[in-house]
């Protein structure tokens, strides 16, 4: 893991044994609190984790390390098993190959936990990651065949009682790095077909949700099943449909008729690719020949997607899909329109709502909001909270910033009032451009 930053402390001989067979310092980071007392047992944060010793547990469960991974909001369908040799299947979720040498290394479910989603791609911090219930693994974006190193778990959790500072792309995130429905669609379709997030989701300009990716355009369509569909964008990036040609006859290309016996032809390489891949309701239909660029590279378009074979690459990498992602983003997204929608509240919703519905004298009752714009999520928004009391009185407070999914909580210390009292509050969004947006809600506080 990254250099110490902060203060570190010895490992505790009581956890010696356990840290040094799970790879020590090397693999789990610094021991990173002092031992704490926790019940009958003990437990000490290391920057990868936290290391717990229960004298009741059973023998072979004394010592372990602790779920973190439970506590992050991660919520993702279980996936059926592909049966794909190089990787476990474990009735839940599927550890790749390139993450399976470290999770058996660390003793597999014994002491990583299962699985709590597939390997994805995080866009945000720029590395392939799998969150486990007791540690995560991530693959940085720069080292694509380099080392699968250990999250931060143990420094994200210990938080401001560990004075200790972990490199940010090893922090874990507390939500999907995706709207659910896009991160379905990405999860079904490959990383490896998408390629990198590289906007989004913003709003394209027929007022839909988009998620601009290297080597396609996903947007969100309601109407149909999964709630996504590819943006067939490469007409709209100047590349002209060709005229239908009649079939070639050879053994080294597939036919795809469009109309009355015409279509275009391509190369079977590429066609037991796109199989491979989603097939042609995934890519489109050809809309132009295989077409010579220099000599050994060979380029075809279809609706959604570009294909382009280089001869001059090694095996294996010689067939690539073409990034008019980068190009569509070049030409449509406007990042600062998106900035000054952002500012105002037009078609701005608040939802706020209580965590406690049955809510006891002199206990803190949680406020909940999520805030979307459009439908989209705004993050880093930092609401007000006004508390209207009994006596006429108000106490304000401000929220921390939402989250990815525009979402932020405030606890509101035990308010001392008799049974049976209505609290009344209202959630108000500040603009900068344009008027402040207020939702008013209450709650009662019983015996």
């Amino acid at each position: 893991m990254g250099g110490d930053i902060g203060d570190t402390y010895p490992v505790d001989p009581l956890f010696q044994e356990l840290y040094t067979s799970l790879g020590g310092k090397a693999r789990l980071g610094p021991a990173i609190s002092p031992v704490i007392q926790s019940g009958d047992g003990q437990q000490q944060y290391v920057e990868a984790g936290l290391l717990v010793f229960d004298p009741l547990a059973p023998n072979n469960e004394r010592y372990r390390l602790a779920p973190l991974g439970l506590e992050f909001d991660i919520e993702e369908p279980l996936a059926p098993d592909p049966k794909q040799p190089g990787e476990k299947y474990t009735g839940e979720h599927v550890v790749e190959a390139s993450f399976l040498e470290l999770y058996e290394a660390l003793g597999g479910a014994r002491y990583v936990g299962l699985p709590l989603t597939d390997t994805r791609y995080n866009p945000e911090r720029h590395r392939t990651e799998q969150y486990f219930e007791n540690l995560g693994f991530f693959r940085p974006e720069e080292e694509p065949g380099g080392e699968v190193r250990l999250m931060a778990y143990g420094a994200y959790a210990c938080n401001r009682r560990c004075r200790y500072q972990s490199p940010n792309n090893s922090i874990p995130g507390e939500r999907n790095v995706l709207l659910a429905p896009f991160d379905l669609a990405v999860r079904k379709i490959g990383w490896d077909i998408t390629g990198r997030v590289l906007a989004g989701p913003s709003l394209a300009e027929d007022g839909r949700q988009e998620v601009i990716f290297e080597n396609l355009v996903l947007v969100l369509d309601r109407n149909l099943p999964g709630g996504i569909k590819i943006q067939p964008m490469v007409e709209m990036l100047g590349i002209v449909e060709e005229p239908l040609v009649e079939p070639q006859h050879s053994s080294w290309m597939v036919f795809i008729e469009i109309s009355d016996g015409k279509g275009h032809n391509v190369p079977k390489y590429f066609m037991d690719f796109i199989n491979r891949h989603g097939g042609l309701g995934l890519f489109g239909l050809p809309i132009s020949e295989v077409r010579a660029l220099t000599p050994g590279v060979y380029q075809q378009f279809f609706a959604n997607i570009g294909l382009e074979l280089n001869l001059n690459r090694p095996e294996g990498s010689r067939l690539s899909l073409i990034p008019i992602g980068s190009k569509y983003k070049e030409q449509y997204y406007q990042p600062e329109q998106d900035f000054v929608r952002s500012q105002r509240l037009d078609n701005v919703k608040l939802v706020p709502y209580e965590t406690i519905t049955a809510l006891k004298k002199n206990q803190s009752q949680i406020i909940v909001v999520a805030i979307y714009q459009d439908g989209i999520p705004l993050r880093n928004r930092e609401p007000i909270l006004v508390v209207e009391m009994p006596d006429g009185s108000q106490l304000t407070y401000r929220f921390l910033p939402t989250d990815s999914n525009g979402n932020t909580s405030f606890s509101l210390p035990p308010i001392n009032v008799p049974p049976r009292t209505m609290i009344v509050y209202r959630v108000c969004l500040v603009a900068q451009v344009g008027h402040d947006k207020c939702v008013e809600d209450n709650f009662m506080i019983w015996n």
